[in-house]
């Protein structure tokens, strides 16, 4: 009786498995992260803990010069920058004798930019109409901040300038895109959307209250065009 030579199935390859359940981890872990960090910059957490300065608060200190500041905004009023809801100050900067202008834009308190059409555009007009003026001269002002609050009265933006990049903006030795390439920003997203939510929120109750008094006629009349 002849042997019969008996070979075993080669064992299964587990590797492969083992090494791409470990590659979906890392990658499930990586996408972790990347959502916790896309998620702490719109919410602005670095800046709550004080990790990124303010881009107005970096560069002050706490004694303002209100004399000063009523010049400076007497003369902005004049040159055509809106009164209402406006507070201006002046507060020496970190260097010593140098200052900065604080301007803060509050639509809450009836602030609206200015709605003539300027090449410049309403921000540039601001920060010209604030910074160009000879009442400006002989107080050091080396920066000019805004920021603008929501009618809701959140800051939704800040923004930051020099005054050479603003004096060289206002006599055309900048373009516009130049000039505002030159200016640091912050944008307050979330407080952004809150501001989109707060306007939906009015426009609905708003809407409703049109439709109640409405006769059940005219209401089906006009409800597509309220949506």
């Amino acid at each position: 009786m002849s042997d019969v030579a008996i070979t075993a199935d080669p064992p299964k390859k587990k590797g492969f498995f083992r090494r791409l359940l470990k590659w979906c981890f890392w990658l499930f872990i990586l996408f972790i992260l990347l959502i916790a960090i896309v998620a702490a910059l719109i919410f602005r957490v670095p800046h709550k803990l004080g990790l990124i300065p303010n881009v107005a608060k970096k560069h002050m200190v706490l004694t303002p010069d209100r004399e000063g500041a009523r010049r400076i905004l007497k003369a902005a009023i004049k040159r055509g920058m809106p009164a209402k809801g406006v507070n201006l100050y002046v507060i020496p900067y970190k260097k010593g004798d140098a200052s900065i202008i604080l301007l803060h834009l509050d639509a809450s308190e009836g602030f609206k930019f200015n709605a003539k059409k300027s090449k410049r555009g309403p921000i540039g007009d601001t920060f010209v109409q604030v910074a160009s003026g000879s009442e400006v001269q002989g107080l050091g002002i080396e920066r000019v901040s805004m920021v603008y609050f929501s009618k809701y009265g959140k800051d939704l933006m800040t923004m930051s300038a020099s005054r050479s990049d603003i004096l060289q903006y206002a006599n055309g030795k900048l373009t516009k895109k130049t000039f505002m390439e030159k200016v640091d920003g912050d944008i307050n997203l979330p407080a952004m959307i809150d501001e989109q939510i707060q306007t939906l929120k009015k426009y609905s109750k708003t809407k409703d209250e049109t439709l109640n008094k409405l006769s059940t006629k005219e209401r089906k009349a006009l409800k597509g065009l309220l949506k």
